[in-house]
């Protein structure tokens, strides 16, 4: 299926939105902050339902690739069902390169692109789940579990999108992947959420609720390791993120209530979800693990792993009724450094990443119309509406605020705007993936949607010298 895109095109002359305020009396910041500059290109693709997008990559060249799902109507009782898209953008005008459609076997075959990432040869790697019969590009796959279960992938592309090969779960059990890391020697690190049952080298290991994991994989797919967080019975944890530190450690994080035993540690939460947070050197061996902060109400979201070797984990934090945006910073031995917070609540935090320079880049959507990611409030112009928009902050690696950006709905009242995923570019700007609902005002382009919610890719400049 051919994806409906809707593209708007400026030039990297236009100026940025009103929104990039640097201190509370809404005057701009100085130059010297400025660390999002103007829209160069922003896009939008998807058909008239509900479609998204979580993964985003960037090739050696700087092209930018996206990967989601497309969705479409099936026979009862599912309604409603995806297929998985990766698409290849050129870095200069959002233009497609190339687009791989994964195809259906049948109406009620479904498929989902969770995350992608770009290797050291300059191939692609997905990661998702599917349910039936799925053509990858050549290859099909086929899940073999109850009709209404998915099964886990993985799908290797070359740089022109031509698969190279697609497995299903190398990992035994009832499972799926939430995300994955590649490291330079090939091998493939993933993490995710197991139910019933998982095996990760040792044995099943029977599950009540579920488990979260850690695996390694070798370039050809076979597990060289793997753990298995377990709870409490009826508990549901989850590992959502994970990061390659600079040594080749990996640091991975996820959400849990009651307790979690992670090897011979065990971590307790407060009443509310918590957020965990685990180091492993990359052979295995657990170097240490802890709850992100005690008694708080966290939703873990992203992680990164800076020069310095401090983990960063991402998370919004509800503990006092709203939400706002929280990075802790903990340095490379598991003890704190510092937490960078939102300066005012209504802020849900959803995507992270690092700047070569290492300032500090989170992205996600506004629940206020005066939001302060510590630049000042941001402000939308006439005729727009803040309230449910996206946005983007920057910090020193100190946590101090650096800029702020919001993209606002060119409509006075509509559903949330959220961005995924977040990456730095060659240039020194940033380009993001979002799903939105409404026509939104990105930096000067008004970019619309064909459906329900579309996904919408943007490359954002560097600021002007």
């Amino acid at each position: 299926m051919k994806l409906a895109i809707a593209i708007s095109l400026a030039l990297s002359a236009c100026s940025t939105v009103d929104e990039n305020l640097g201190n509370t009396s809404n005057d701009p910041p100085p130059l010297s902050a400025k660390v999002f500059g103007p829209t160069r290109w922003a896009i939008s693709l998807g058909g008239p339902l509900d479609d998204y997008s979580h993964g985003l990559a960037l090739t050696s060249e700087g092209d930018i690739i996206v990967g989601g799902g497309i969705e479409r109507t099936a026979p009862l009782p599912l309604s409603l069902v995806s297929d998985g898209f990766i698409t290849k953008r050129s870095v200069i005008d959002g233009s497609e390169l190339w687009t791989v459609n994964l195809t259906p076997g049948d109406p009620e075959a479904l498929s989902a692109i969770s995350h992608v990432a770009v290797d050291s040869d300059g191939n692609l790697v997905a990661s998702g789940s599917f349910q039936r019969t799925v053509d990858f590009g050549g290859q099909t796959l086929t899940c073999t579990r109850q009709p209404i279960a998915s099964c886990a992938f993985l799908a290797k592309y070359d740089a022109n999108g031509a698969l190279m090969w697609a497995r299903g779960p190398t990992v035994s059990g009832d499972l799926d992947y939430e995300s994955f890391a590649l490291a330079d020697d090939g091998t493939i690190y993933v993490v995710g959420q197991a139910w019933t049952s998982i095996d990760v080298g040792d044995g099943p290991i029977a599950i009540s609720g579920s488990a979260a994991y850690v695996v390694a994989l070798n370039p050809s797919g076979a597990m060289s390791w793997g753990h298995a967080f377990t709870s409490s019975p009826g508990d549901s944890p989850a590992t959502i993120a994970i990061a390659i530190a600079p040594g080749g450690d990996v640091g991975v994080t996820g959400g849990f209530l009651g307790s979690l035993h992670i090897d011979d540690q065990v971590l307790s939460s407060g009443e509310h979800q918590d957020e965990f947070i685990a180091r492993f050197s990359s052979s295995g061996a657990l170097r240490w693990a802890r709850v992100a902060e005690p008694s708080a109400y966290i939703d873990p979201y992203s992680v990164e792993i800076d020069a310095n070797d401090d983990t960063l984990a991402l998370g919004t934090d509800y503990v006092a009724g709203s939400p706002y945006q929280k990075v802790h910073v903990i340095d490379p031995v598991g003890h704190d450094l510092r937490a960078i917070e939102s300066a005012s609540h209504g802020i849900e935090a959803r995507a992270l990443t690092l700047a070569p320079d290492g300032t500090i880049i989170v992205g996600g959507w506004i629940q206020t119309t005066t939001p302060d990611l510590g630049t000042g409030p941001l402000v939308a112009p006439s005729g727009t509406r803040i309230g449910d928009a996206a946005y983007l902050a920057a910090y020193d690696a100190n946590g101090g605020a650096l800029d702020a950006i919001a993209f606002p709905y060119a409509a006075p009242d509509s559903p949330q705007e959220i961005p995924w995923a977040i990456r730095p570019t060659k240039a020194g700007g940033f380009a993001f993936v979002a799903t939105f609902a409404a026509p939104t005002d990105v930096g000067g382009i008004t970019v619309g949607n064909a459906g329900a919610r579309d996904v919408m890719i943007v490359m954002l400049d560097p600021p002007s010298s």
